[in-house]
């Protein structure tokens, strides 16, 4: 009877759609910050080469050090610039509360279409 509408079925549906929408908010989030942390030791490896090139006695070995560290600091720049930054994480923040506003507004209407069909 699809006149019949469980209150608690609806109330699952819209709580599953905020979950879905938190879920997919967080794995994003999970990502961004497993790159940040790449690029984290990306900049603590130019560190510890520059340091180490000053103990070394060879000179074109601390050019080599030097080089190889000023090539992975463009590298970690680079990455740095590409990802995402906080602005973006509002949107995603409005477009969140947006959806879980949608999803209970949608579960209110049908609850009072089911209502209204049953008089």
């Amino acid at each position: 009877m699809p006149q019949y509408v469980i209150p608690q079925q609806v109330a699952a549906n819209a709580y599953d759609r905020q979950a879905h929408v938190a879920f997919a908010t967080g794995e994003s989030a999970g990502l961004t910050s497993d790159k940040y942390v790449r690029d984290t030791v990306f900049l603590a490896t130019v560190l510890f080469l520059v340091g180490i090139s000053s103990h070394l006695r060879i000179r074109q070995a601390r050019y080599a050090l030097v080089a190889v560290g000023v090539i992975l600091l463009g590298f970690s720049i680079v990455q740095l610039l590409g990802l995402r930054h906080r602005p973006e994480y509002r949107t995603a923040r409005r477009q969140h509360r947006q959806a879980l506003a949608h999803s209970a507004c949608g579960a209110s209407m049908r609850s009072a279409s089911a209502l209204s069909s049953r008089k």
